[in-house]
């Protein structure tokens, strides 16, 4: 398929602070809570976390802490998991655990989309987090389980989507687009009435774009421009002052070495 144009967008005015859609008010909620037992007594609070009965486990919403190296530190359920470096691990799509969500909250915090690491299907499972700012060395978030599965995307995909030259993606025909974006806007959390502007859910991956860029870029899932389906993007590192985003079109299908 033919790409799409690459269009550059052009910043909007200053928001001073991040606004989420009234729907994630009570991850705002849980994740400030925990923030303020955090503060009370660092000991006290993973212990809380980790309690799979505590005010911090839900079937639905939980919190869950990072150390500042990507260590986890606390999961109400994820025992094994305590005391390992997650982004050692990758997933089905070869995404690293937790690296987005390390990257945001090193740069300001916000919300993006994960793979729950506790999920053993091989499809995983699509969580919403809002990632809170690091702060004495913790990496704080609270999620929410969406019952949504993950599409399969193939290893020559991945690696065309992240391929330098446009030429190398060419010639596998994967079907992706790309959007170029400045590097610093003045808006924090991305410009307005753009592709890439707030989903179907309500959320702007510009947070989660610019800090993976800033950091030397890497892969994301999110929900399709203009479309309906979660799939993944990767990053590029900032260049000349501008970051090349692209995903993967036709999320809900895997792409096998046969059909490319």
């Amino acid at each position: 398929p033919a790409q799409t144009p690459n269009p550059v967008i052009v910043a909007s005015p200053v928001s001073d602070t991040p606004s989420y859609p009234p729907s994630y008010e009570s991850l705002t909620v849980l994740g400030e809570k925990a923030a303020s037992q955090a503060h009370q007594n660092k000991n006290s609070f993973l212990a809380a976390v980790n309690d799979p009965q505590g005010a911090f486990a839900g079937d639905t919403e939980f919190v869950s802490v990072l150390a500042v190296n990507g260590t986890l530190l606390a999961d109400p359920a994820a025992a094994t998991w305590i005391g390992e470096e997650i982004a050692t691990y990758m997933d089905q799509n070869t995404v690293p655990y937790g690296q987005a969500r390390h990257a945001l909250a090193r740069h300001g915090g916000g919300m993006l989309y994960e793979n729950n690491y506790n999920n053993a299907s091989s499809a995983g499972e699509l969580l919403i987090s809002e990632v809170r700012a690091e702060e004495d060395g913790l990496i704080i978030t609270a999620s929410r389980r969406m019952q949504t599965v993950i599409p399969m995307i193939s290893e020559a995909t991945i690696r065309s989507l992240s391929s330098v030259s446009e030429t190398d993606a060419d010639k596998t025909g994967v079907p992706y687009q790309q959007v170029v974006v400045p590097a610093e806007p003045k808006d924090p959390t991305g410009p307005g009435d753009t592709i890439l502007g707030p989903d179907r859910n309500g959320i702007s991956l510009f947070p989660a774009i610019y800090a993976l860029a800033s950091e030397g870029g890497g892969l994301l899932y999110g929900i399709e421009p203009d479309g309906t389906d979660i799939t993944l993007f990767y990053v590029f590192p900032e260049t000349d002052g501008q970051i090349l985003v692209r995903w993967v079109s036709e999320p809900g299908r895997e792409h096998k070495e046969e059909d490319l």
